[in-house]
């Protein structure tokens, strides 16, 4: 077997790779563009320009399957592995129309294509503010962006920052007809969901067609730990900022229900959630300091 995963913690690092190491598989790594160039739709409104890094991804599979027999590998049976945002991407390759058939194996490790911040739902606003930052004016929906972006000094593009609400991506994947294709109105058309399911709409059921590989989802032992302080992870928080996060988080991820939502994850995190750090251990709704020793 050959495996090859994607770590990610978030899209809008300098640099991201495909990399896994075991000593039973085939330890590889694809590098991809920085975030800027490989998740920024440079193309006017209804082009699929843009999405580089995904594209360096499928070039990388496209590789292996023609060289991992050199390595000893099989390309017959690549299993993909992504933590993150590297689970997302993992997904996104796994149901891709061109990338789908290179895949037979895929494991989602604390995120997928469906999580709120793994795909961009507005790339247009985020070319507004790459053209904003670099003076490239013009017409942003209508006209192309790489060309004014070439005369560019490269230090000026590599400051180029975006900032997102939280829990939203800023430079991400977004859907372009070619590696993330849209759902055929046929497929939702023809869905039908039992009347007992948990399954309460059809939104993003593109990203769940796999193409009859295997799929293994988990979780990891801190899950968002980035989303907390250091202060957080060592002592815990009160309700006050457990419901101020929630807040947020519903806010900027939900559009309907948004009051339902908010009450039924208030609800549910209030016995079980916990947040651990080192040898310390507290609930998220103690404010009471720890014990030294602890």
């Amino acid at each position: 077997m050959s495996a090859v995963g994607q770590h990610g913690v978030d899209y809008n690092r300098p640099t991201s790779r495909l990399t896994f190491a075991c000593y039973v598989f085939l330890a590889l790594a694809l590098l991809v563009h920085v975030p800027w160039v490989g998740f920024l739709k440079t193309g006017a409104k209804g082009s699929a320009q843009g999405n580089f890094g995904l594209m360096d991804l499928v070039a990388g599979l496209h590789w292996l399957r023609e060289n991992l027999v050199a390595f000893g590998g099989d390309p017959a049976k690549i299993t993909l592995m992504g933590h993150g945002t590297g689970a997302a991407l993992a997904n996104i390759l796994a149901v891709s129309p061109v990338a789908g058939d290179l895949i037979h194996r895929v494991v989602l490790l604390s995120g997928s294509a469906l999580s709120p911040w793994a795909i961009q739902r507005d790339p247009l606003a985020v070319k507004r503010k790459v053209a904003q930052q670099t003076s490239c004016t013009g017409d942003v929906v209508n006209e192309d962006l790489a060309p004014c972006l070439r005369t560019k000094p490269l230090a000026e593009l590599m400051n180029i920052s975006l900032s997102s609400p939280r829990f939203l991506p800023g430079f991400a994947p977004f859907v372009d007809g070619t590696v993330i294709t849209p759902a055929k109105a046929a497929v939702i058309n023809n869905l039908k969901i039992p009347t007992d399911s948990a399954i309460a709409s059809t939104s993003g059921i593109e990203f769940s067609n796999f193409h009859k590989q295997d799929v293994l989802f988990g979780l990891t032992t801190y899950e968002s730990y980035l989303e907390l302080t250091a202060a957080d992870l060592e002592f815990g928080f009160n309700e006050t900022k457990r419901d101020r996060i929630l807040r947020t988080f519903v806010r900027n991820t939900y559009r309907f229900h948004l009051n339902e939502i908010y009450s039924a994850l208030k609800v549910g995190v209030r016995v079980p959630f916990r947040v651990r750090a080192r040898a310390a251990v507290k609930p998220a709704h103690c404010n009471r300091s720890p014990k030294r020793g602890a």
